[in-house]
């Protein structure tokens, strides 16, 4: 299982480092997602947590939330995306 902590701005400047890292983890097949310290997340970052859970569910798995920020949860409620990165109800 692969944990993978998302950055305070999961913005474009950090896009590049973040898909590494979660194109890595989803090799292992099993990705938790920390994202309690986002305080600020772009259209850039959701679009990779989307690819990252489309890639996985190609796989038959699913990608886990270990912790979410509110304003984490507010983007991608805003964005209409909660279904497609797999974020439940309450982490």
């Amino acid at each position: 299982m692969a944990r993978v902590r998302l950055p305070e701005r999961c913005e474009v400047a950090c896009v590049t480092q973040l898909c590494d890292e979660l194109r890595a983890a989803v090799l292992t097949g099993e990705v938790v997602i920390d994202a309690s310290e986002v305080t600020a997340i772009d259209a850039v970052g959701a679009q990779l947590l989307c690819a990252a859970a489309a890639a996985l569910r190609a796989q038959d798995r699913r990608l886990a939330w270990e912790a979410s920020s509110p304003a984490l949860r507010d983007a991608i409620g805003v964005l209409g995306l909660g279904a497609a990165v797999e974020l439940p109800a309450e982490t």
